[in-house]
This record gives structure tokens, C-alpha cells and sequence, in this order.
């Protein structure tokens, strides 16, 4: 795997970092406007592209397969519903919200070099992740903090105004933490490491947290799935090793029985009130949309274009809540098959990994598939660092713990 590299990686990968702490902090996945915070982001992220992916964009060069499907997934959006977009006269500010969204889908192709440049180290490799941790942590920070310091009423707003919680890094964090807590244990009771699941399993709670306030359904069940499946991956290779987190997880659970209870009350009401939110009506009204012309059906109706959603009470919008059907709409046939055969291989590359990594592999499948399917997110910068990891997971497991080779045949989590 190969990280922001060129001359000057370390320059360049500090700016990455910067960017992604900045953004964690301060920013939002998607703002209302581009204000001071957004522009210092922006700056930050073009610093830390390196030459030679600009080089070589549409170069044909020897690499994974996802780089040959970015580089016509990227020429074909920035050609065929850009200028459908404005030939139809769809206001600019619409096509700007949809061609950055765009771009931050292809950041593996804009800061992984091709085959043959210089790679980063394992430290380097390391820090990404754990910065993109930092992301998700920040952000549950943010939307639980004012109830963890007294502000118990919900604000006219809603708990969450900026969306932070429906991130992806959000739910990313929430399977990393804990599953890196387990790791920190499995490799032996001492006091370093005890202390250090401790501590990785306390900022776990805050993810969690997030996603509870704001009643998460498919964050919080595919969450909870995932490291019960880390969990039983981990007893069935290393049994005597994951006894200690086993035992420790049944403990924690017994605690928050009553506030799980509380949470899976207010999510079945949450069901049983909206259903699906009428996703299903929503990718009719897509198609129908498009249903004026074949021409339209093939290449979409461009970006900026929108379309009265039942999943908001039929007003105008121009998004949609899966990528698939926001991808119909607005590149056609054409563009949702670029679009696939992209996923599809980092997916690949996500199965190939999972025997080796399976903690980090897991951890970005659950935000990929919610993201594909279920929410609006996939329009953040949020997405895109998901995708960037998930051009090579296996560089980076073993984040926070030292080298993965050294630790990797006593764990069996984030490495066989």
C-alpha cells in the first residue's frame, strides 16, 4: 500500500494529518457553505497530493485494479454529467455540491501514487489510520458532549445539527476502538496493555454514544454485529487468548443492560414509526425521474439536478440516500457501472484482506455497505477516507500497537 508520497512525503503526509485533525475538529461532512475551516481543509489535502499522481491520472499503469476503474469513473464524471449539468442550466452552487462530494470519492486515485513510487513507512501507515480514527472520535465528541456536561434537553435542532454522528469515520471509530482494546489484551495481561485497553475501550463508548443520541438503527446494528463477529473470530483462532476480552465484554454489557434496553426500545418505536423511510419509494422516484428519455436512463440527468424525494415529505432535493440510486440519477447507467466496477475491487481487496486483517477489513465494510445503501453520507470527505483505506487495509492494522508483523501469530484479530 502506498500513502502521500512524492519528494517530500513527510511534508506532504503531515498535511494530510493536519487536514484530517483540522476537519475533525472544526469541520462538518457536509456544510451548509465553504467558510474559513473548509478553505484551510481544501488547501491542506491539495498540498498533500503528490506530483506523480497528477502525472499520471490517466496513465495506464501497473497497480490494483481499482486505480484503472477511478480513472474512468473520474473522466467520465467530470465529462458527460458535468456538461450535461450545464447545459441544463443547473445552478452552479447544486453542480459544485455534487462534483466535490465526487472528488472525494476518488481520493485513493488523487494521494496513492501508482505502482513503482515510493511507499511510506509502517509508522506512516499507522498514523493515517489512527488520524482517521481520530475523525470519527472527534465528531462523537462533539454531538455527546453537551449531555455529558449537563445540557440534557435536546436542542430545536435536533442533537445532532451537523449530521456528525451519520459519518462514516463515526461507526468506523466504533468497531476500530473496542476491537483494538480486545487486540491490546489478547497480546497479554500486563499492566501496559491493560491499561491501554482501558483507555481504547472508554473512547469507544463515544462513537456508540453518537449513534444512540441520534438512534442510528444501521450504525448501531451493524456495529454491535461486526465486533460480535470480531468477537467469535477471535475466540474460534486464539480461544485461550480471547477468553479475557470475552469475559470482560459479557461484563460491560451486563452493566449497561438497562441503557441497551433503553436504546433498543427507542430503536424499535424508531421502526415501527418510520419504517425504512421509504427508501424503497424514494429509488422508484429516481427511475422515474429518469424514465423521460433513454438518453437519460443511460447518462443520468448531470450533476446539480434534482428531484422531489418521498423520503422528505416530496420536496426537491438533490441528493438521495444510497450512492447507487444518487449515481442513477445523476450519471445514468453508465456512470452507476463505473461506479460499481470501482467498489467493487477495493470490496475485492477488503475479502482478500480479510483473513489477515480482519479488524481493520470489518471496520471499513460496515460504513462502505451503510453508505452504498442506506444514508446520505457517502457525500462527505468522510467517505472518501474510508475508501482510501480500503485501497490497502492491511498496511495498517495494526495502528496504536506497534508493528503488526511482531504481534501478528499471538493475536489472530487485526492479523491472522
Amino acid at each position: 500500500m502506498m500513502w502521500p508520497m512524492a519528494r517530500n512525503p513527510d511534508i506532504r503526509l503531515l498535511a494530510l494529518l493536519a487536514a484530517l485533525v483540522c476537519y475533525g475538529a472544526l469541520g462538518a461532512p457536509t456544510p451548509d457553505s465553504i467558510g474559513s475551516v473548509e478553505i484551510l481543509i481544501g488547501f491542506l489535502i491539495l498540498a498533500a497530493i503528490p506530483p506523480a499522481c497528477l502525472i499520471h491520472l490517466f496513465t495506464r499503469t501497473k497497480g490494483a485494479p481499482w486505480r484503472l476503474w477511478a480513472q474512468v469513473l473520474f473522466a467520465y464524471g467530470m465529462s458527460v454529467p458535468f456538461l450535461s449539468g450545464l447545459v441544463s442550466g443547473h445552478p452552479p452552487p447544486l453542480i459544485a455540491r455534487d462534483v466535490i462530494p465526487f472528488l472525494f470519492l476518488l481520493l485513493p486515485l488523487f494521494l496513492l501514487p501508482p505502482a513503482g513510487q515510493r511507499m511510506a513507512g509502517e509508522h506512516q501507515k499507522r498514523m493515517m489510520t489512527g488520524v482517521v480514527v481520530f475523525v470519527g472520535l472527534a465528531f462523537s465528541v462533539r454531538v455527546t458532549w453537551p449531555f455529558l456536561t449537563g445540557q440534557t434537553s435536546v436542542p430545536d435542532s435536533g442533537p445532532d445539527p451537523l449530521y456528525l454522528s451519520i459519518a462514516p469515520t463515526v461507526v468506523f471509530a466504533a468497531v476500530m476502538l473496542p476491537g483494538l482494546a480486545a487486540f491490546a489484551l489478547m497480546r497479554g495481561m500486563t499492566a501496559r496493555n491493560f491499561a491501554l485497553a482501558a483507555a481504547l475501550a472508554g473512547l469507544g463508548f463515544f462513537p456508540f454514544a453518537a449513534m444512540a443520541l441520534t438512534l442510528q438503527r444501521a450504525s448501531l446494528g451493524l456495529a454491535a454485529g461486526a465486533l460480535a463477529f470480531l468477537l467469535a473470530l477471535a475466540v474460534w483462532r486464539r480461544p485461550r487468548r480471547a477468553l479475557i476480552p470475552l469475559a470482560l465484554a459479557a461484563a460491560v454489557l451486563a452493566c449497561l443492560m438497562p441503557v441497551i434496553a433503553d436504546v433498543s426500545r427507542s430503536l424499535m418505536e424508531k421502526q415501527g414509526s418510520v419504517g425504512l423511510n421509504m427508501r424503497a419509494q424514494e429509488a422508484a422516484a429516481v427511475f422515474e425521474a429518469l424514465a423521460a428519455s433513454p438518453w437519460q436512463v443511460l447518462f443520468g440527468l448531470g450533476w446539480g439536478a434534482s428531484f422531489e424525494s418521498p423520503a422528505v415529505g416530496g420536496m426537491g432535493v438533490n441528493y438521495t440516500h444510497s450512492l447507487l440510486t444518487f449515481y442513477a440519477l445523476k450519471t445514468g447507467l453508465a456512470g452507476v457501472f463505473c461506479l460499481a466496477g470501482y467498489l467493487f475491487s477495493l470490496v475485492a481487496g477488503l475479502a482478500r484482506n480479510l483473513p489477515s486483517a480482519p479488524l481493520l477489513a470489518v471496520a471499513l465494510a460496515v460504513p462502505l455497505a451503510i453508505d452504498t445503501l442506506l444514508y446520505a453520507s457517502y457525500k462527505s470527505l468522510d467517505f472518501g477516507l474510508i475508501l482510501l483505506l480500503c485501497a490497502g487495509p492491511g498496511a495498517a492494522g495494526a495502528v496504536l500497537l506497534g508493528k503488526g508483523g511482531k504481534v501478528a501469530p499471538k493475536s489472530g484479530l487485526v492479523y491472522r
